[in-house]
């Protein structure tokens, strides 16, 4: 079976914003906002990870203990 062109190519127009066009035509706004955003966001992932391993070790320790 034959490869797939790339969109865009040897075949009907592509959409407007389909693929290479959509990166060329973003804009990417970096503000202050959305840098402080970005940090609290990862800090509030990695807390939750970090008390998600306690709660499960301490719920495999207390059923050891119940044994």
């Amino acid at each position: 079976m034959p490869s797939m062109p790339p969109p865009g190519i040897a075949g009907a127009a592509a959409p407007p914003f389909f693929g290479t066009s959509a990166i060329i035509a973003s804009v990417v706004i970096k503000s202050e906002a959305t840098e402080a955003a970005f940090w609290i966001a990862a800090r509030t992932t990695l807390v939750r990870s970090i008390l998600t391993r306690k709660i499960i070790l301490y719920m495999i320790l207390a059923s050891l203990r119940l044994r």
